[in-house]
């Protein structure tokens, strides 16, 4: 026997404001059919949180107040949607969880650039078992380090945008749900949020920037933080007194222009391994992270050898890199910072006639793409349950 429970609010319909019907199955024996009406208003859905029984035939039906594309992570479904009509998923929930609803407005949806690649952000199945756990701790510098531990994964920072290898490739860190940057290795800094609860949220992703499932469960972890009004706090990176390395310690960097605009990155340090910071402990010889900076302005923390850089206006940009133990301290030898810099020419032309970096296609620290600023956005869930 089918048992439905339906919750009806009835609200007076409006050009922005619609009749909400959200019927969900509780159980029973036997798969039902489920019906479920929410409306999207302001970049979340109500109800939030939706749930179904396993192996239930659902039809969502959302009427939204902005026009867009609407994707439902896990189950690989994406409707456009609009405010002139009621945009319908249907499809069976055969896969127990609970699945992220993702909202992509009017500017990128439909334009086929979800991602990196320039397709739709659908993911793929792992070849082999990968997951992924984050932490996210807050320093007194006011950025939060987060952490992230990988099982069944290699990182794979020299692959990007090649071809797909199994178990490999790269993350995207998101910070209320909107994507900050590429991340290459096991830690990440960030700096520059604002103060109050953030949930940052790591997902493994291909060389080709697809998201990864294994057992139709997303490979990516969420953490709540809360930032403090040091958060707001400026940094400075020459306060702290210089230590002499023990040995020889020196780096040359390479910034790899990516074909989706900006840049890749990658240091080469000789007497240094990248650490994560630790100012409680003592001095970690040889051991530390590094700092960014484009144009003598600072730019980034730098945790391992790899970091996605953005596109830059055009002309001749001066990117310099410089190490530091786990305390901050710069680092010398021979009297010398322990420090790189490379020019980059961001607009030129290679001998081909091909532009060798696009500029600045996206605001901020994510990538820069020859295409419209990715916009994504948390919307909601869907919860299946087990019979």
């Amino acid at each position: 026997m089918e048992k439905i429970v339906s919750v009806k609010n009835i609200a007076a319909i409006t050009a922005l404001a619609v009749c909400i019907t959200v019927l969900t199955a509780c159980g029973g024996a036997e798969p039902q059919d489920v019906e479920i009406e929410v409306s999207l208003q302001d970049k979340k859905l109500s109800p939030e949180t939706l749930q179904v029984g396993q192996d239930d035939n659902v039809t969502l039906r959302i009427q939204s107040d902005a026009p867009g594309s609407v994707h439902l992570h896990g189950y690989d479904i994406e409707q456009e949607v609009s405010p002139d009509e009621v945009a319908e998923f249907i499809f069976v929930a055969d896969a127990t969880g609970r699945y992220r609803m993702t909202f992509h407005p009017a500017s990128v949806a439909g334009g086929g650039n979800h991602h990196d690649g320039g397709g739709h952000d659908m993911p793929v199945e792992s070849e082999m078992p990968v997951s992924v756990s984050i932490t996210a701790e807050p320093d007194e510098a006011g950025g939060v380090d987060v952490g992230i531990m990988t099982e069944g994964w290699r990182w794979a920072p020299e692959e990007v945008n090649l071809e797909n290898s199994a178990g490999a490739g790269h993350a995207h860190v998101y910070v209320d749900g909107v994507k900050i940057n590429r991340v290459y290795g096991p830690a990440y800094y960030l700096e520059g949020l604002e103060h109050g609860d953030r949930e940052i949220r790591v997902a493994l992703n291909t060389n080709a920037h697809e998201a990864i499932i294994y057992n139709g469960q997303l490979a990516e972890d969420t953490v709540t933080v809360m930032i403090g009004d040091s958060s707001q706090a400026s940094m400075s990176h020459d306060g702290p007194a210089p230590v002499a390395a023990a040995e020889a310690m020196s780096l040359e960097i390479v910034p790899h222009v990516d074909p989706l605009g900006g840049y890749n990155l990658q240091v080469i340090p000789s007497g240094f391994e990248f650490a994560p910071p630790d100012p409680d402990e003592g001095h970690a010889e040889g051991q530390g992270f590094a700092y960014v900076s484009i144009d003598g302005e600072h730019h980034a923390r730098m945790y391992t050898t790899w970091l996605k850089l953005p596109g830059l206006d055009p002309g001749e940009h001066e990117i310099s890199v410089s190490l530091v133990n786990n305390q901050g301290r710069p680092y010398t030898w021979d009297g010398n910072p322990v420090q790189a810099s490379q020019t980059v020419h961001a607009g030129a032309k290679d001998e081909s006639g091909d532009m060798m970096d696009q500029g600045p296609m996206e605001m901020g620290a994510g990538d820069a793409m020859a295409m419209p600023a990715e916009e994504e956005y948390d919307i909601g869930f869907v919860e299946v349950q087990p019979r």
